[in-house]
């Protein structure tokens, strides 16, 4: 049926979740599309039929035919054509320029972006809103480790934005530009959007918060180092760690260190430190992950709750976080289900950088103790440094995991076992072995993971290749992408 006879069978969208996906730059259209109508993209969207196109926020849009809940536009980024939902765009360009300081996250979200150490006074975030009476919330980061959130009102009848009916804005840019030359509460003001791009602080003094603010709530783990609290700071929840003892508290500092450069949404969110006086205690502030480690995750839901596709898409947004770190020249050295934290959506991040090393740095590469399961040939024979063809070694091992659910590598052997076959060519089965779902290409790419010559692994932007290449053949498109363009 051709597609403009479609356009009345379709049914109207859902309002868009919250999903965090780059922003792509405004594209101003060409002359042969001045005739027709532009469209400006508010949200991203993953097509449900195959009409519909796909299209990231800030993707322009040529307009040939309105028909109610759904539109035939041209993607001028992209070039396709085909139907999108007219609930996700716009008409209005000033309210384009919402795009600055636009992230699509939750309150919870946009906390994290704003405590992130290097973040001033009065920047803010543009996020969305319950329902088409708020359309929009804005986050501001106050003082010291307060967010202060307000609710951004449209009133229908007068087409204007308002915080309080007193005053009333023709658009959200007038809005924004008004309580930058005053403050909103008596207190506070606006200076400008949160940037994409924060610069991690060049003395730690700068990433300190006040320990009275800090309130914690439970323990969630403990070790050797130090001891995992979920605690959290006015209404902001996260996980901090706190060290014990002289040799855990360099420790904690090498990792605060090595954290403040790792901004990427694939890898967990430093927040900040504080000290406790008392005990001469580090303590580490992240993003709270309210799901906990993978492993635990596999392990109290089952392998039943997770189809293939879950699976791949768990590991292809790792390795674009591996990738990142690669690129920086960063090794994790500790890559495990026990080291991948989720949230509460259900999103995998890489945690625990306590062994993390950058290499050419002054750091110790040798460890007393490593995860011999996990662990590359050439360490376990050493003497060895370790470089990112480690990583790939566990990352091939940390696959093998996920595609069982969380199975222990090589559970039928002890640790000597492992340690005397693997350099002897012992490596792990495919998942099918185990009933579990692995495709022929996805086990080759965890086969190249385990060569004993380094030098013959893969780089991580080949497996990501692989992962997209089978998410794509399974679901016909891939949308899986996250961004280094915003932290």
């Amino acid at each position: 049926m051709p597609i403009l006879h479609k356009l009345k069978e379709k049914l109207t969208k859902s309002s868009p979740g919250l999903h965090y996906i780059p922003v792509t730059p405004i594209r101003l259209p060409t002359k042969d599309e001045f005739q027709y109508k532009s469209a400006y993209a508010l949200y991203n969207y993953t097509p449900g039929g195959v009409d519909e196109i796909s299209f990231l926020i800030g993707d322009i849009f040529t307009v040939y035919k309105e028909d109610g809940n759904w539109w035939l536009v041209k993607n001028c980024r992209t070039g396709q054509k085909g139907l999108i939902p007219s609930n996700y765009v716009t008409l209005n360009a000033k309210e384009a320029t919402l795009l600055n300081g636009w992230y699509d996250v939750d309150r919870i979200g946009a906390e994290n972006k704003l405590l992130v150490p290097g973040v001033e006074v009065g920047m803010f975030i543009i996020r969305p809103g319950k329902d088409n009476d708020f359309p929009y919330a804005l986050s501001i980061r106050g003082e010291g480790t307060d967010i202060v959130h307000f609710r951004v009102r449209y009133h229908q009848q007068s087409n204007s934005f308002y915080l309080t009916p007193k005053l009333t804005f023709p658009t959200m840019n007038d809005l924004l530009n008004y309580y930058k030359l005053t403050t909103i509460d008596g207190k506070l003001g606006l200076t400008e959007p949160r940037p994409p791009r924060i610069n991690p602080p060049n003395n730690l003094n700068d990433c300190k918060y006040d320990l009275r603010k800090l309130e914690f709530l439970e323990v969630l783990g403990s070790g050797n180092f130090g001891v995992v609290y979920k605690a959290k700071v006015g209404n902001v929840l996260m996980a901090v760690k706190k060290s014990k003892g002289v040799q855990a508290r360099e420790a904690f500092l090498q990792e605060v260190k090595t954290m403040l450069v790792l901004k990427h949404p694939s890898i967990v969110q430093f927040l900040g430190i504080a000290e406790d006086s008392a005990d001469n205690s580090v303590i580490i502030m992240i993003e709270f992950m309210a799901n906990g480690s993978l492993k635990s995750y596999f392990k109290r839901l089952g392998p039943k709750q997770f189809t293939y596709i879950d699976l791949i898409t768990m590991i292809d947004t790792l390795v674009q976080g591996m990738v990142f770190l690669e690129s920086l020249n960063v090794v994790h050295m500790d890559l495990r289900a026990d080291n991948v934290l989720v949230n509460e959506e259900g999103k995998v991040k890489i945690g625990d950088f306590g062994l993390t090393q950058i290499l050419g740095s002054s750091m110790n590469a040798g460890i007393s103790q490593f995860p011999v399961r996990w662990t590359a040939p050439e360490i376990m024979c050493g003497p060895a440094t370790y470089t990112t063809k480690c990583d790939v070694w566990s990352f091939g091992v940390l696959i093998f995991e996920i595609l069982t659910c969380g199975m222990l590598p090589y559970g039928d052997l002890s640790l000597q076992q492992v340690r005397d076959g693997v350099p002897k060519g012992l490596r792990l089965p495919s998942p099918t072995i185990y009933g579990f779902e692995c495709d022929a290409t996805i086990y080759s790419i965890m086969q190249s993971c385990w060569n004993m010559d380094p030098q013959k692994r893969p780089v991580f932007k080949e497996i990501y290749t692989k992962t997209q290449q089978t998410i794509i053949k399974a679901t016909k498109f891939y949308s899986n992408a996250v961004s280094t363009d915003r932290d």
